[in-house]
């Protein structure tokens, strides 16, 4: 076979130049501290890569969701805390109130203070973070609780066999007072996502923290006479029915966020009260008898199974309008119609009504301020609840956090072995490189021999 010196040329420059290559990809990797140059240069290692990277910036997203939660909720918990404190102090009060021993001047002053705790316990309640309220659910650019300052129906009269001063003087002393308190918000929950696929509730709805007693409500001005007949018989409903409301066909109604369906032409009340006691609305039905002059008649009834807001809406139809609960032109939680029998008490309707008592001296055994003692008992193993529910979380999200940061070591020591150079290795392959590139020179001088041209 003969061999040209242009074969032989090419072949040594052949070799020089992957020499060369292989020179400047050990450059590159002592210079840069990166494996791969390009991504067609080691793709499996450009996957891992980009797959490790987008884990740990998922990760991190996390932490930034945990540190948000976290602060939200410590928010909520230092407001809770004041809130236990303030109640801690009425019950003093309430009790100095209820004394015989106490004259009435005494109980004004403890009035005026319960009165001073009741603006203070509002501005609790509408305490924001960051901007936003943190117990007007997910309308937190919206202050959950309105007050009602001075409601003529609401003014402190002279109480019964006490005309002589200084009750003839309680006649408005509510006039600059807060007399109600109305809640704006809603019951949605807000989510921090703080692992793949892991979501952890971090507001508390103010309307059922702020709650004493659970929540009832009970058909008013309407009734059933045939608790098992089917919802679309309109012949059997008494009261008040529009001409324009009628329960025919499909329909879905809310109760706390929970949907509820129906059929009105084959559900009865019984097996609407069946299909509420399957959700998980944290309310529970009933049908109870009522007596009327046509004989006994039905009432559904709803009650929380603990002290909560029940929030009822009519989504598609209007079956909890035709039952007499709800008024279609008003918002949830204020559209129970004023003939529903109602039962329910917040915290500020509890402390108006002491600091009224106290203003009325309803003092003695069995009286008014005596029945307010056990609501704020039941206030406070209220808010303590969410309080130890708050902190549970807390803690959840610190020890999540503390297992993310374990994740993103790992993550990011993949990541490290997938992208940065062994620099070991990568300077023993620089000098092979080199001690290789020095022989290929130096054969190439030996195999390439001398023509005319180089003694022209």
């Amino acid at each position: 076979m003969r061999i040209s010196n242009r074969y032989l040329y090419s072949t040594v420059m052949n070799n020089i130049e992957t020499n060369l290559e292989e020179l400047e990809k050990c450059h590159f990797q002592l210079s840069s501290g990166k494996k791969v140059k390009y991504p067609s240069s080691d793709p499996i290692a450009t996957v891992d890569s980009m797959r490790q990277r987008t884990y740990i910036d998922r990760i991190e997203q996390f932490d930034r969701n945990i540190d948000n939660g976290i602060h939200w909720m410590e928010h909520t918990d230092n407001v809770l805390q004041q809130v236990c404190d303030n109640l801690h102090r009425v019950r003093e009060l309430a009790i100095q109130g209820a004394s015989e021993s106490y004259n009435q001047l005494n109980r004004d002053a403890n009035a005026n203070e319960i009165n001073q705790i009741l603006e203070g316990m509002i501005d609790l309640a509408n305490t924001t973070f960051n901007g936003k309220y943190i117990f007007s659910g997910t309308d937190t650019l919206t202050c959950p609780f309105v007050v009602t300052i001075g409601d003529p129906q609401n003014l402190i009269g002279s109480p019964p066999g006490k005309s002589d001063p200084p009750f003839q003087e309680r006649l408005g002393i509510n006039r600059n007072n807060v007399t109600h308190v109305t809640y704006k918000g809603n019951t949605n929950p807000i989510y921090r996502e703080i692992e793949e696929g892991v979501k952890i509730r971090i507001n508390t709805i103010g309307d059922d923290v702020f709650s004493v007693t659970a929540h009832r409500v009970e058909m008013g001005d309407m009734t059933v006479a045939d608790q098992g007949k089917e919802l679309n018989d309109k012949v059997n409903y008494q009261g008040r029915i529009s001409s324009n409301v009628s329960p025919f066909g499909t329909g879905v109604f809310r109760i706390n966020g929970v949907k509820v369906f129906y059929d009105a032409n084959r559900d009865s009340l019984i097996s609407i009260k069946e299909r509420i006691n399957e959700t998980k609305s944290g309310v529970k039905a009933d049908i109870v008898e009522v007596e009327t002059e046509d004989g006994t008649r039905y009432h559904l009834v709803l009650e929380t199974f603990e002290p909560d807001e029940i929030w009822l809406e009519d989504i598609d139809g209007n079956l909890l309008e035709i039952l007499g609960f709800i008024d279609p032109d008003r918002d949830a939680p204020n559209n129970i119609v004023a003939t529903v029998k109602e039962k329910k008490i917040s915290i500020f309707q509890m402390l108006i009504k002491l600091r009224d008592d106290l203003y009325q001296g309803n003092t003695g055994k069995d009286s008014e301020i005596e029945r307010d003692l056990g609501y704020i008992e039941e206030a406070l193993q209220n808010v303590l609840r969410y309080k130890a529910e708050n902190g549970g979380k807390i803690n959840r999200l610190e020890f999540t956090k503390y297992k993310l940061r374990d994740y993103k070591l790992h993550a990011t020591e993949l990541l490290q072995n997938a992208e940065e150079v062994d620099w070991e290795e990568t300077i023993m392959n620089l000098r092979l490189q080199e001690a290789v590139n020095r022989a290929a020179l130096a054969s190439g001088a030996r195999l390439i021999q001398p023509t005319l041209m180089d003694f022209l």
